[in-house]
């Protein structure tokens, strides 16, 4: 009888410091929201377009054929 009350005390202690720790975690996440949400608008915009194509075609044919000119002699 009295191991199965210290069993159930042993739990108690346990489940009371799991307790603990999951408020801790939630108030560092809203905290770490809280702060991400007030630097939004102060960070740079992310591009999403592709980046822009070479203005004339011929130059980089060009660059092509000399970095394969130039990968022959390795």
């Amino acid at each position: 009888m009295q191991l199965e009350a210290e069993e159930k005390a042993r739990l108690l202690e346990k489940a009371k410091k799991r307790e603990e720790i999951l408020e801790l975690i939630n108030k560092q996440r809203e905290e770490r929201i809280r702060k991400e949400l007030l630097a939004l608008p102060y960070k740079p915009k992310r591009m999403t377009q592709s980046a822009p194509k070479p203005a004339c075609p011929e130059i980089s044919n060009e660059a092509e054929e000399t970095y394969q000119i130039l990968r022959q002699f390795d």
